[in-house]
């Protein structure tokens, strides 16, 4: 299940709704905020499970810059420095791979609630928040999310 998020109201997580309303804040009139408006200790309780991706261009992939230490704990590996297209295999990685071109290429935000069988952990379900950040206004440079697993 995946939606776009236009305001705190599409979002039930408190995990998700402090996140976008500080990304929201950060932002103001533009259409994301840059990496440097985000500061880690204000968003020191979210920090386990936030990650980010710097995203590569021709061809697009992601980078993972951020692995949260509760994501690192439920996946048992540090991805940090790892692409998206070597991560991550299967349907729901096929899926995981649209949603994160749809933030990177559109500015969109996205909530998405999914099986983690592409970590062979199908018992485990995630919600996830998506968001861009850009440095110039034009182009989306990271992914910023948060994730949070919950056993199905």
């Amino acid at each position: 299940m995946r939606c776009l998020v236009g305001s705190l109201q599409d979002l039930e997580n408190e995990g998700h709704k402090k996140l976008y309303a500080y990304w929201d804040e950060k932002r103001g009139e533009r259409k994301a905020p840059t990496r440097k408006d985000i500061d880690p200790i204000e968003l020191r309780d979210l920090l386990p499970h936030m990650f980010m991706f710097d995203v590569m261009r021709n061809p697009i992939d992601f980078k993972m810059r951020l692995h949260g230490t509760h994501l690192v704990d439920v996946m048992g590996r540090d991805n940090t420095g790892d692409y998206f297209s070597k991560m991550y295999r299967g349907t729901e990685a096929d899926e995981l791979w649209d949603i994160y071109c749809e933030v990177a290429n559109d500015f969109s935000v996205i909530y998405s609630k999914q099986s983690a069988s592409w970590m062979s952990k199908d018992f485990v379900h995630y919600e996830r928040l998506l968001l861009p950040l850009s440095e110039d206004g034009n182009e989306v440079n990271i992914l910023l999310g948060l994730s949070y697993f919950i056993a199905a």
